[in-house]
């Protein structure tokens, strides 16, 4: 027996339109300090909300930035590449791609930390990808051996049977 689920409270709430506003509750300012705190009374300064720098990414950062993924993220990334040219490649392993990505996340504003936390994160799956690819290299290479061994013991186990049989006859 199935149950419906209750509407949620996003459901079921109108939706505001885009482009003009709605009449509602006024917004309420920004709670700013009544006065400032004397040298001696034992708690701290509180300094405005103005006051935080804002790290908006410049051009530079963007260059840099373009510059690292165009150079060595895409490069590697790509799937027109050879398996040895991406086993070359400075982000092939583990410890030079998550230092590389340090350096790079060091010199570039939080802004674009997200971002290269997700292009480290595509950068691992790539290596992921190509570590399963050994291995299934490996499993084929093993089966081309395994199959004829395991055929030629499967025909050395008969013919031994056999001339087991022929000198020692089986009787009840």
């Amino acid at each position: 027996m199935k149950q419906k689920a209750a509407p949620t409270l996003a459901a079921t709430a109108p939706k505001p339109a885009v482009g003009r506003d709605l009449p509602g509750p006024a917004a309420k300012p920004p709670l700013t300090p009544a006065k400032a705190s004397s040298p001696g009374s034992g708690s701290p300064p509180v300094t405005p909300a103005s006051t935080v720098v804002s790290t908006a990414p410049s051009p530079e950062d963007r260059q840099i930035l373009w510059k690292f993924y165009t150079q060595q993220v895409r490069p590697f990334l790509s799937n027109s590449r050879s398996s040895a040219a991406i086993k070359n490649s400075p982000l092939a392993n583990d410890v030079d791609a998550s230092r590389r990505f340090r350096e790079i996340q060091a010199t570039l504003p939080i802004a674009h930390h997200e971002l290269l936390q997700e292009l480290q994160s595509c950068c691992n799956t790539r290596r992921q990808i190509e570590q399963q690819r050994t291995i299934l290299r490996w499993m084929h290479w093993w089966l081309a051996l395994h199959i004829p061994v395991s055929i030629l013991l499967i025909i050395f186990t008969i013919a031994h049977i056999v001339m087991a049989l022929r000198v020692v006859p089986f009787r009840f």
